[in-house]
């Protein structure tokens, strides 16, 4: 941010130079050479803006994510300092990967009883998300993981859990099929149910409620704009996908361009 500040300063008072030199009277071939290095300097003066809202809004993001997952942490009241600080790290992760397993194969073992239903929500997200991603297969799990999420799913399917919309997406054919052999004691196989391609996919689907992110509104709803009220348009270009996918092209109220500018999103881990 500093960084951006000086540039800002050095840039105005090239800016502020110039336009001096185009109101004292020149000759036209001079003022036309300056008035294309005062465009140069304001492009590049508006880039360095653009850059600087940029880092301003990840920062608000990184920010809001952690408040989020200190938010579910203090919920879970039963757990200790110790799995609390674990539960922490794995809510900073998007999704697991293989390099996980010793560490969720130990909380799994010591730690998930405690949890509340959104702490397990929680957890399995970012399990059946590894999943997706293709990180691992259902049945790849370590053996005390399966059984836990094995018995999470039976027990949302049959109404003895509160089902969050993910589970709803679960095939209808796959989760009969899973019931039957889960209740007729058959892990193996409904092991292998839980394997399916597409039940892989649809079980705690990314679009769904069982993110970090739907814990921001639980910390500071404010930040959303009243209801029936739209973002100011020159707010747009700093929130949503544009933080993520990057921005080409920008101009500004003068129609002048910027420079392209790469946006980037908070530095969230996969895994390990």
């Amino acid at each position: 941010m500093v960084k951006q500040k000086i540039e800002l300063s050095r840039l105005a008072e090239n800016i502020r130079k110039i336009e001096e030199l185009i109101k004292s009277g020149i000759d036209a071939g001079t003022e036309f050479s300056l008035k294309g290095q005062l465009l140069n300097e304001k492009s590049q003066y508006d880039a360095v803006v653009f850059e600087e809202r940029m880092v301003e809004a990840t920062t608000a993001e990184k920010t809001r994510d952690s408040a989020a997952i200190a938010y579910l942490v203090t919920a879970e009241t039963r757990l200790n300092a110790e799995e609390k600080m674990q539960y922490g790290e794995f809510l900073k992760q998007d999704f697991f990967t293989k390099s996980d397993f010793e560490k969720l194969d130990k909380f799994y073992v010591q730690t998930w009883d405690k949890l509340s239903d959104e702490g397990k929500s929680q957890m399995s997200h970012r399990v059946w998300e590894g999943i997706r991603h293709h990180e691992y297969t259902f049945d790849e799990l370590p053996e005390n993981l399966r059984k836990k999420e094995s018995d999470y799913l039976y027990q949302q399917m049959t109404g003895q859990k509160p089902a969050g919309p993910e589970v709803g997406n679960f095939l209808e054919r796959d989760k009969a099929d899973f019931i039957r052999e889960y209740e007729s004691g058959d892990r193996k196989a409904a092991t292998e149910i839980l394997s399916r391609h597409k039940s892989s996919e649809n079980i705690y689907s990314r679009n769904e409620s069982s993110t970090v992110e739907d814990s921001l509104g639980k910390v500071n709803q404010s930040d959303d704009p009243p209801e029936g009220e739209e973002i100011p348009a020159k707010e747009k270009a700093t929130t949503g996908l544009e933080l993520q996918a990057g921005i080409s092209e920008v101009k500004d109220s003068d129609g002048i361009t910027v420079p392209q500018i790469r946006a980037f999103s908070p530095g969230r881990t996969r895994g390990g």
